[in-house]
Parts: structure tokens; C-alpha cells; sequence
């Protein structure tokens, strides 16, 4: 077998001629392959050797995707690299396209890194407005990733004045939909015809504002422990950038909204024309914040339907986003005309909407079954409370009633609710048990013994002594509630309205208790410790305190299931509710 060769090892080629290899393969063996093995390496002085024996490499294609060395380089985030090989390279040789027609600056521009976008325009300003056949600057190809710094440090730089029309606005669409809203905000503050322009796919900056879910609706919510670990510093600094652009995009939407209601030209009265469309696209997505603002510019929207004869409170329902549904308590009898309404199609009112299922990713944000079936419970319970008596019982065009479709739609999830509500108590129930022996036993084994001539604990006048007495009556006392409401979980009937309150009320207070009373029995364990061990001995059994705290830390994995329980339980009075929010805004908060 021949011998395998270390390519890595070797450092001169030999020259083979024109007979062997032809001089497009010995380009790529001895120039493309060692360069662009030299830049993914970060290797200076592997690619100095290769640039120095021949120079002309870095004005070729060194990839398959006719990248230069210069391109590769620019998504190796090695500063000193890039400055190296620019330094090296003419103005000229800069602007060279791969094959997709993009320059080194634009892959520059996709990683976001700011200081090798410097370098090179530094030697070559004409590299901001340079783009290829399909028309993509660096700074489009920065705004489409989000990267939010490079966007600031290219639109100045680039001739964005002498864009054309669709150019500009195909920008300000990305900026939105990259959530670069303070971006946005500038490009039409200062040009106030980008309001109602169109970018290449025909959309303005008002229909990419409609179809975003989240860019109005505050600072996201993070998990339990996230919010617990994180430093002040890092959680403070993330919200305030994340409500800045919040700002951003409330100032960006009233200034669009306030220049098409004060224009008069075709081209935007057209887009008026549209805004009953984007209000239900809005109501779909749960851009609580569009809907707000497009209803404080024409109040007339409220009265609005769809092709089906929905209003935005039906879609509100269908898609379970109870911020916009709760808008209809700020209407008075307007929301009890609009709850009149039925579908042309399928005959359905408010109420047959909300028996129906909810959408999976809403069922996915609430923790378990039961809670899920508790969480439609209520909606079908809200709406119930707002619709007629005679709506309540009415038919739609399959002859069912609301109730009918509840039963029907919910049938599954009534015994996964079940089935997971069971097996939750099932198991939390060895463990109550467990702990529940474990603490009666330790009651009759009293540390130190007892004086028997006068049938009192030895120790019973050290502190410690007490704190053991009182752990043990909370432990026994805790885990015998928790036995008893686990139990009660078992036996319940598992109707529709127990999944309402009693389920997980009864849920809620068997963790809360087995939780105690795990506490409980391990604070008499380190007690016994210290009530055992001589005076001064104390090093080991604050060591076996120490390491006696790992069940508590083990039984935390349940804790976020408690706070899901409380949360949904309690915050439920809060679901629905009026914010008076509808026409409480400042003119021209911009």
C-alpha cells in the first residue's frame, strides 16, 4: 500500500509542469487549498508565504462559490487577519463579487462585525453602495439578520437619498421585520414618503407592522430560574434595550398612521383602503398595539367584519389572544351588539368559537393537560358571560349547541387532564407517604434519650432540641394534608368544572405541603446532627447539613410546576379585564 501523505507537512511544492497537472489544478493545490486552509486557521504567517510567492491569489476565486481570500477572511472575525490582507490588496481588487454578487463587505455585514467592515471601507468607500444582479447592499443584507450595530454604521455611509423608491422601502420592510425599529423609525422620520411606499414584494411598512406578533408587546417573559440567576446588571440592560425599541416601534406606527390620515394623494388613499384588512391580519396575530392604534385613527373599525361576518373580537377568540378580546369591555354596547354577530358560513356565534379547542401553541404555553383544559374553561366561561341567554343554547348550521362543541372538542384533553392530574399525584404521593413514616418514626426517637426516672428528654432545655420538636409536628402535620388532598385528586369525579378550581387548588396545596414537609424533615435531621455531637464538634455536621439539602434542590424540579399552578389559578382573575387603553393616546407621541 502506497504511503499517505501529510499535506499538512509539506511546505514546498515541487513543480510538476504542464504535463502532469494543468495550471488551473496547480493553482488550486499550491495556492487556493494552502490559502484558504491558512485563513480558516487564522495561520498569518501560512498565508503571508502564500500571498508573498504569489501575489495574484488575491484577486482569484479561491472556492467553489467564487469567494476571495477576502471574503473568507471576512467571516473569520480575526480583525488583525482582515487588516492584514487588505493591507496587501488594491482599492480596486476590494470590489470583487462572489458568485451570488456579493462583496467581502457583505459578508462583513451577514457576521455583523463592525470593525472589519471599518477596514475595508476604510481603503474603499465605494463598498457600501456596491451590489450584485439581484440588487442586495451590505446594509440590506445586515438589516434582513438583525445586525442592529452594522445597520447604524452603514446608513450613513450608504447613498440611501439616491436610492430608488422600492430600494428604500425594501429596506425599511426588513428593518421591521428584523425588529430594528428605531432603524425604521429614522428612515421614514426622514422621508416621509416611505409611509405608504412598496418594496418588491408590494408591501408597505404598515402591512409588515400588522403581521408582527411581537413588536409592540413589551419585554418577553423569561423562566423562573432565568430571572432568579441572572444578574440585575445583564436582566436591567436587556429590557430597557428591548422597551427602547418598543418606543420605537409605537413612534414608528403613529407617524405612518398620522401622515396617511393627513395626505391626501391617490397613492396612499389606496392604502386607507386596506387598513380594515390589516386590522383583522393584526387581530389574527395578537398585535394587541396595531389594533389599539388603527382603531384610535378610525374609530369606525370597531364596527368592521370580515368575510364571514366576524368582527376582531371573533378573531380574538379563534385564536385565544385575550389582550385584543378584552378591548371589548372598553366598547359598552358596542361589544354586545358585536357579540350578536354569527359566521355566514358556519352559523357560529362568540360562544361556539370559544368552546372549540384553542390553537396548539397556545394549549403549549400552559404546563400540563389540566391546567390547558382549565385555561379554555375559562374563556368558554368569559364569553359565556357576555353572549344573550339565547345564545348560550343556540344552534349553528350542524344543529350544535355551544356546549355541544365543547364536549366534543375538548373530549381528549379532558382525559390526558386526567390521566396527567393522576399520574402528577401518584407519584407526589410516595414521596408524602415516605415522609410522612419517616417523620412519625423520628417523633419516638428522641436525641439524647430519655431520663426515664422522671420520663422527660434529656435535652429537652437545649435550643436545638426545640427546632427538632417543632419541624417534626410541621413535617408530620404537612405530609399527612398532602396525603389527603393527593388522595382526594385520585378519587375526584373529573368533570368539566372540576378542572376549573377544585383540581388544581387541591393540586396547589398537596405540592405546597409535600414541599414543607420535605423542609420540615430535613431541618430535623440537621438538628438531631447538632443535638448529637460534643460541644465544638461542629465542622461535621454543618457538612452533613450541607449535603442533607440536596433533596430540598432535587424537589425544586417540581417547583416551577407549583408556580404554573398559582399562576394560572390565581392570575385568572386577571384574564379578562379592561386596561383603558382605547383612545387614552397622546397626539404625536414622535
Amino acid at each position: 500500500m502506497a504511503d499517505v501523505v501529510d499535506v499538512e507537512s509539506i511546505t514546498t511544492f515541487p513543480d510538476l509542469g504542464s504535463t502532469y497537472l494543468s495550471e488551473e489544478r496547480q493553482k488550486y493545490l499550491y495556492q487556493y487549498q494552502p490559502l484558504y486552509r491558512a485563513i480558516l486557521k487564522n495561520d498569518w504567517t501560512a498565508a503571508e508565504e502564500v500571498i508573498d510567492k504569489y501575489p495574484s491569489v488575491l484577486r482569484d476565486y479561491i472556492s467553489e462559490g467564487k469567494e476571495t481570500a477576502l471574503h473568507i477572511a471576512a467571516l473569520s472575525k480575526d480583525v488583525n487577519f482582515v487588516k492584514k490582507i487588505v493591507e496587501k490588496m488594491d482599492a480596486q481588487d476590494m470590489e470583487i463579487q462572489n458568485g451570488q454578487g456579493n462583496t467581502a463587505l457583505c459578508f462583513a455585514a451577514v457576521d455583523g462585525n463592525v470593525r472589519i467592515a471599518e477596514l475595508m471601507i476604510a481603503k474603499n468607500s465605494r463598498l457600501p453602495n456596491l451590489h450584485g444582479p439581484q440588487g442586495v447592499k451590505p446594509i440590506d443584507m445586515a438589516a434582513s439578520l438583525g445586525q442592529k450595530e452594522m445597520v447604524k454604521y452603514l446608513h450613513p455611509l450608504s447613498t440611501v437619498v439616491n436610492w430608488s423608491i422600492d430600494e428604500k422601502a425594501t429596506l425599511l420592510t426588513t428593518c421591521i421585520a428584523s425588529g430594528l425599529y428605531d432603524a425604521a423609525f429614522r428612515m421614514v422620520h426622514n422621508d416621509s414618503t416611505l409611509a405608504a411606499a412598496k418594496d418588491g414584494n408590494g408591501l408597505t411598512a404598515l402591512h409588515v407592522l400588522a403581521r408582527l406578533s411581537s413588536s409592540f408587546n413589551g419585554v418577553h417573559q423569561e423562566g423562573l430560574w432565568r430571572r432568579i440567576i441572572k444578574s440585575s446588571y445583564l436582566r436591567v440592560k436587556e429590557e430597557n434595550e428591548e422597551q427602547s425599541q418598543q418606543v420605537y416601534a409605537h413612534k414608528l406606527v403613529y407617524f405612518i398612521l398620522d401622515h396617511i390620515l393627513l395626505n391626501e394623494d391617490c397613492e396612499i388613499s389606496s392604502l386607507v383602503e386596506d387598513v380594515p384588512t390589516l386590522l383583522f391580519e393584526a387581530a389574527e396575530v395578537g398585535n394587541t398595539e396595531f389594533v389599539i392604534a388603527l382603531i384610535d385613527y378610525y374609530p369606525d373599525l370597531i364596527w368592521q367584519e370580515n368575510y364571514r361576518n366576524q368582527s376582531i373580537f371573533h378573531i380574538a377568540i379563534s385564536h385565544r389572544h385575550q389582550k385584543i378580546f378584552n378591548l371589548i369591555h372598553e366598547i359598552g354596547s358596542i361589544g354586545s351588539l358585536l357579540a350578536t354577530r354569527k359566521d355566514k358560513i358556519d352559523g357560529n356565534n362568540m360562544l361556539h368559537l370559544a368552546a372549540t379547542l384553542a390553537p396548539q401553541e397556545k394549549l403549549n404555553k400552559v404546563s400540563g393537560a389540566a391546567l390547558q383544559m382549565q385555561r379554555d374553561l375559562l374563556w368558554y366561561m368569559e364569553v359565556q358571560s357576555i353572549v344573550g341567554p339565547s345564545y348560550r343554547v343556540m344552534k349553528n348550521k350542524d344543529a350544535q349547541t355551544p356546549h355541544d362543541i365543547f364536549k366534543e372538542t375538548h373530549k381528549g384533553l379532558m382525559k390526558d387532564g386526567e390521566k396527567w392530574m393522576k399520574s402528577t399525584s401518584s407519584s407526589c404521593l410516595v414521596v408524602a407517604t415516605l415522609i410522612a413514616t419517616v417523620v412519625f418514626t423520628a417523633a419516638f426517637t428522641v436525641p439524647g434519650g430519655v431520663d426515664t426516672s422522671v420520663g422527660v428528654p434529656v435535652l429537652l432545655d437545649e435550643p436545638f432540641f426545640k427546632v427538632f420538636a417543632i419541624s417534626e409536628g410541621i413535617g408530620m402535620f404537612a405530609s399527612s394534608t398532602s396525603i389527603l388532598m393527593l388522595l382526594s385528586i385520585l378519587t375526584s369525579r373529573y368533570q368539566e368544572k372540576d378542572f376549573l378550581h377544585s383540581l388544581p387548588l387541591m393540586l396547589m396545596l398537596a405540592i405546597t405541603t409535600l414541599f414543607l414537609s420535605i423542609a420540615a424533615m430535613i431541618i430535623a435531621f440537621c438538628t438531631t446532627l447538632f443535638l448529637s455531637f460534643e460541644d465544638g464538634a461542629t465542622l461535621l455536621p454543618i457538612l452533613l447539613g450541607v449535603f442533607a439539602c440536596i433533596p430540598i434542590m432535587s424537589f425544586l424540579i417540581k417547583f416551577p410546576l407549583l408556580v404554573d399552578i398559582i399562576c394560572s389559578t390565581y392570575d385568572s382573575r386577571f384574564l379578562f379585564r379592561s386596561n383603558n387603553r382605547l383612545f387614552q393616546r397622546k397626539r404625536r407621541i414622535y
